[in-house]
């Protein structure tokens, strides 16, 4: 949390303050537009993240098999059945002679795009918090890269935590003496691993992405929670309205199937942005308990302000040519 933020229990007054204050930061920051511009940046970092999980798999010799498995599954459940075709191409990268090669070039063109993305969702949290961007850009971009880099970790290991079937783990298992123990122990236990891996995905671009010091690291977010069961929520929802009641294929044709992968891609990161708004609420709620003046402005320290120093110059500058400017007119 930031520093001046009291340590004390928060009344339920407090919660549902919070809860309202994030509605109204929904309307008032444009929460859907900003998802919608975070997501731009979402489906141009999936080619070279497709990519990059294709090759790590091949390396495990399980290339082939699994893509036949994701394809045929999100084919049948999208509808678009042109996806099949992408196999031979997918197929033959995983079954590279060298697929490390292949595995670094993506992740090095992931690593770019994802870390545009950690940049949207950073300017989204400013707003969010109300505070501007100070941070030189010499200094931000390459955390950013570091933060993108943390992220495509993460979304790997949560991918081959989906993706990795019984055959390896019974491999491993066969390796430490478990056997057919390592099968059940992996198909139960790798859910846990997964949500606990989400929610730090959340925490890392709530912690490090915004102009905002914290006062010590959240391993777990209340904002990272809220964010997750929005997301599953919004996933159920639209899930069930695209099985029962759309009709995106018979609209679309067969692109009906990118429709609703982008409207997912779009209501995923709108999830994040609310979970962001009620992190942010929550802390104006609790300082408001403890007696001080957050109601306009949440009470927060920047991580650095040169930037804003320099624009400053650059516009008090631009502003003394203009008055010459219009005082030479005069003349």
């Amino acid at each position: 949390m930031p520093p001046g933020l009291p340590r004390r229990r928060m009344p339920w007054r407090g919660w549902r303050l919070a809860l309202r204050g994030t509605y109204v930061q929904f309307s008032r920051n444009g929460l859907p537009q900003l998802a919608a511009a975070m997501s731009f940046f979402n489906i141009l970092g999936l080619l070279p993240a497709a990519l990059a999980l294709v090759s790590i798999l091949g390396l495990f010799g399980q290339g082939a098999q699994t893509i036949d498995a994701i394809l045929q599954v999100v084919a049948e459940i999208t509808g678009f059945r042109m996806l099949l075709e992408l196999r031979e191409p997918l197929v033959e990268i995983s079954l590279a002679s060298s697929p490390l090669p292949v595995f670094l070039a993506s992740m090095v063109g992931a690593l770019w795009t994802v870390s545009a993305y950690v940049l949207g969702m950073g300017s989204a949290l400013n707003r969010i918090y109300g505070v501007e961007e100070g941070r030189p850009y010499w200094k931000l971009r390459p955390l950013m890269m570091l933060v993108a880099l943390a992220v495509l970790v993460i979304f790997v290991l949560v991918m081959l935590s989906l993706l990795i079937g019984g055959d390896i783990a019974q491999r491993l298992g066969d390796l430490v003496g478990l056997g057919d123990l390592s099968v059940q122990l992996w198909s139960i236990g790798r859910w846990p691993v997964i949500l606990l891996l989400a929610i730090a995905l959340i925490s890392l671009l709530f912690y490090a992405t915004p102009n905002v010091r914290r006062r010590r690291v959240q391993y777990l977010s209340i904002g990272a929670v809220f964010a997750l069961l929005c997301w599953g929520g919004l996933t159920y929802g639209f899930y069930a309205y695209v099985q029962g009641f759309s009709e995106y294929n018979t609209v679309y044709g067969s692109l009906g199937g990118v429709i609703i992968a982008l409207l997912w891609v779009w209501m995923s990161n709108l999830a994040l942005l609310i979970g962001a708004a009620f992190d942010a609420e929550v802390i104006r709620a609790a300082q408001l308990a403890a007696g001080m003046d957050a109601t306009a402005q949440i009470r927060l320290v920047t991580r650095d302000e040169s930037r804003l120093e320099t624009q400053a110059r650059l516009i008090d500058r631009h502003a003394d040519l203009a008055e010459e400017l219009r005082e030479g007119d005069q003349r």
